[in-house]
């Protein structure tokens, strides 16, 4: 039987950034695509792999070295033509306007290197959805070993401990 384990980490965004999301929501933005899902789906073609199998553990600038695969990158394999993880990383916030685009890839950059620095895995999956309904209703296990999330915009991640919950029975 394997637990579960979450960490809650508060970290206030600056008021630029905080109303630069907010507007952008506002505003409706049309990603690619999004009129094939269902409307509770997250639009989830905002993804790339970053692989740090390469990067020596004391390497000074680990996404140097690491590499991105995903949608508009070259695929795996493709021998000196594999996309450097900066580049996977532009390639997902590609949608947002520049000044939030800067902001959540230097986000996703913090978080990759702690997480290769404090778990020691060598590939993470980076995502960014645009949420559209309440696509994860109930806290739950799955086949992720470690997940961070960070909310630009809306109500956010909600979080409760376990023995706080009351269940129906179904």
């Amino acid at each position: 039987d394997t637990d579960c384990i979450a960490a809650l980490v508060r970290r206030p965004l600056g008021e630029d950034t905080q109303s630069g999301f907010a507007e952008y929501i506002e505003s409706r933005p049309q990603w690619p695509n999004i009129d094939e899902l269902h409307p509770l789906e997250a639009t989830c073609d905002r993804v790339a792999v970053i692989d740090f199998s390469d990067v020596a553990s004391d390497d000074t600038d680990p996404l140097k070295v690491a590499r991105g695969y995903g949608r508009n990158l070259p695929p795996r394999g493709t021998a000196g033509k594999e996309a450097s993880a900066k580049a996977a990383i532009a390639q997902v916030f590609k949608v947002l306007p520049e000044s939030l685009r800067m902001v959540a890839a230097g986000d996703a950059i913090s978080l990759l290197l702690a997480l290769r620095a404090h778990t020691g895995r060598q590939q993470y999956i980076l995502r960014m959805e645009l949420v559209r309904g309440d696509t994860c209703q109930k806290w739950h296990c799955d086949q992720n070993i470690c997940r961070s999330l960070v909310t630009y915009a809306g109500p956010g991640t909600i979080t409760a401990r376990e023995e706080g919950v009351q269940r129906a029975p179904n």
